[in-house]
């Protein structure tokens, strides 16, 4: 599998996974997953990166993760989920 092909980008990261889908509708969805201090992943255009710990989402802070954490951005229909450990991560206030 060819991750441009899927609708994704480039991962860089100990441990990580992505996959994407389309139904028979015109539904679509694309996800990544990576664990780690350190991680770069690109989803339908969304970079996620996390950087010594501290998650970003375009640009936007998220706080912070431990490398146990697994950190997953999902893109389904245009809607765009941040989640760590399966919980939902909103951006940081500023």
């Amino acid at each position: 599998m060819h991750d441009e092909a899927q609708g994704m980008g480039s991962v860089a990261s100990s441990t990580s996974s992505s996959s994407s889908s389309s139904g028979s509708g015109s539904s679509s969805r694309a996800q990544s997953s990576v664990s780690g201090q350190d991680a770069t992943v690109t989803v339908n255009g969304h970079k996620l990166e996390v950087s010594g710990g501290r998650l970003q989402l375009d640009g936007v802070a998220h706080g912070e993760v431990t490398p146990a954490q697994i950190v997953t951005l999902r893109v389904e229909d245009g809607v765009v989920t941040l989640l760590v450990d399966g919980v939902e991560r909103p951006p940081e206030r500023q």
